[in-house]
C-alpha cells in the first residue's frame, strides 16, 4: 500500500495536530466573569499561533499601520449582555456557539 496522508490537504510536517484538533465536549465550561474576547484570548495565548505565525505577525502589523485598535464598546457592550446567574442565554450561546 501506497498513498500521502494529508489533513486537510496540508501533510504532517506542514501542521501541529496538537494545535489543529481537540475534542470539545458539549458542556460548556465557560468562565462566567471573562468576555466572549477575553476567553477567545485566553485560548488563544494556551494554545498558541501554531504554523500562522508568520500570518498573524503580518495581521497584527497591518492593524497597527492603519491604526486598528480593538473597541472597548464591544467589551463593555458583551458584559452589560451577560446575564448575572444564569448558566446560558441566547446572546451568549449564540456567540459562543
Amino acid at each position: 500500500v501506497e498513498g500521502k496522508i494529508t489533513y486537510n490537504g496540508h501533510e504532517l510536517t506542514e501542521f501541529v495536530p496538537q494545535r489543529t484538533c481537540a475534542y470539545i465536549s458539549q458542556n460548556d465550561v465557560h468562565e462566567g466573569q471573562m468576555t466572549v474576547r477575553e476567553t477567545l484570548d485566553f485560548s488563544g495565548r494556551c494554545q498558541g499561533v501554531g504554523t500562522r505565525y508568520e500570518m498573524l505577525a503580518e495581521l497584527v502589523r497591518r492593524e497597527r499601520s492603519a491604526g486598528i485598535k480593538p473597541d472597548p464598546e464591544i467589551d463593555a457592550f458583551m458584559k452589560a449582555a451577560a446575564m448575572q446567574g444564569q448558566q446560558a442565554s441566547v446572546v451568549t450561546d449564540y456567540v459562543i456557539k
